[in-house]
């Protein structure tokens, strides 16, 4: 159980340092370019941190649970398929948006747009990944 308490503030840390980095760069900014954005960052660490150990210790029951039921060599399988066939995808669809893009006399990619492309991608992953884990 000490490895999902582990597992999850290791996530909580790494999310809430992405979420900081890339909503400032969503505004426009530079992320931490101030002594205050490194204070909220901790505080923030800090806060999810704790609400992730305490708040949500059933939640780290019930994937304790779930991980008996990944290792599942079908699951394994049929996810190894969707990565496969989703990097695949992306790997087709990227090309295409560039050349849209191209064709539209767009020269510069901005920042903001980066971002805001990262986190479409990784929600769609994830929730085509929960849909794999559900027919699995």
């Amino acid at each position: 159980m000490r490895k999902y308490h582990i597992k999850r503030i290791g996530i909580a840390i790494l999310l809430t340092f992405y979420f900081f980095m890339l909503t400032t760069i969503m505004q426009g900014e530079k992320p931490f370019s101030t002594s205050a954005d490194y204070f909220a960052l901790i505080l923030a660490i800090i806060v999810g941190v704790l609400a992730s150990l305490f708040i949500f210790d059933e939640r780290i029951k019930k994937e304790y649970e779930q991980d008996k039921v990944e290792k599942d060599e079908r699951y394994l399988k049929n996810r190894a398929i969707f990565n496969f066939y989703f990097i695949v995808a992306l790997g087709l669809v990227i090309p295409v948006v560039f050349a849209f893009m191209s064709i539209s006399d767009m020269e510069q990619l901005s920042l903001i747009f980066l971002a805001k492309s990262f986190i479409f991608v990784s929600l769609a992953y994830t929730i085509l990944l929960e849909i794999v884990k559900k027919k699995a």
